[in-house]
């Protein structure tokens, strides 16, 4: 009875072990089959905002004395600045690719009483005149072909005339005070512009304007390209 009690105990003994190595088995061939590696790319990129700057070569001054304007050997007294406005657009979807400024003139005069006429007529001679020219450059920077003029050769003795050429307008639209640049996303697009005073030479006295002397500034300020009719 005994024999067949500890047979029966020893034959329980041995299915529970083999049950628990079947099953340590079949868990260990789970974990060894069940794990995949999987990687994943993380992209972080940012678009090139739009940029833009301006460039003025100096101030406009003209001094007329009588080493550069005499009665023997006088001549046209010319003076010139250059101003550019270069602008590099964004890259991306909605990327800025206009961009808009203004070109203005401000005068400032040193002398006791305004320039005046000296021919004596009725059909007044322009003793000082304005002339504006407009230049482009695409993305290579290279200003090529003939420069629109804006304004050629403008009467601005009194300075009741120069102000009325503060405002520079836009060639393209002679309406509107507002330029505009355009280049394709990731490229560039530049303006210069000319801005020369003379004080002209003429065969005649014209001490009345002895003594005067007038400066120029040339100044861009970026705008709203909505301001473009």
């Amino acid at each position: 009875m005994d024999n067949r009690k500890n047979t029966i105990l020893l034959t329980v003994i041995a299915v529970a072990t083999l049950l628990v190595a079947v099953v340590g088995a079949t868990f260990a061939y789970f974990t060894a089959q069940g794990g995949v590696t999987q990687t994943g790319n993380i992209n972080v990129q940012t678009e090139a905002a739009a940029s833009s700057s301006f460039n003025v070569d100096e101030t406009l001054s003209l001094l007329v004395n009588m080493d550069n304007f005499n009665q023997t050997s006088g001549a046209d007294v010319v003076r010139d600045m250059n101003g550019t406005a270069t602008f590099t657009a964004g890259t991306g979807d909605g990327a800025q690719t206009e961009f808009c400024y203004t070109v203005t003139l401000a005068w400032t005069e040193a002398s006791p009483s305004d320039f005046v006429y000296t021919d004596g007529g009725s059909n007044t001679e322009p003793e000082l005149t304005l002339t504006v020219t407009k230049n482009t450059a695409g993305n290579d920077g290279i200003y090529s072909g003939t420069p629109t003029t804006i304004w050629d050769s403008v009467d601005i003795t009194t300075s009741t005339l120069r102000q009325q050429r503060l405002n520079i307008p836009d060639p393209g639209n002679s309406d509107s005070t507002v330029h505009k640049l355009t280049a394709a996303a990731g490229e560039k697009a530049s303006a210069q512009y000319e801005v020369e005073l003379t004080y002209e030479y003429y065969d005649r006295n014209q001490t009345a304007n002895a003594g005067k002397v007038l400066t120029g500034t040339l100044t861009f300020e970026q705008a709203t390209c909505t301001e473009v009719p």
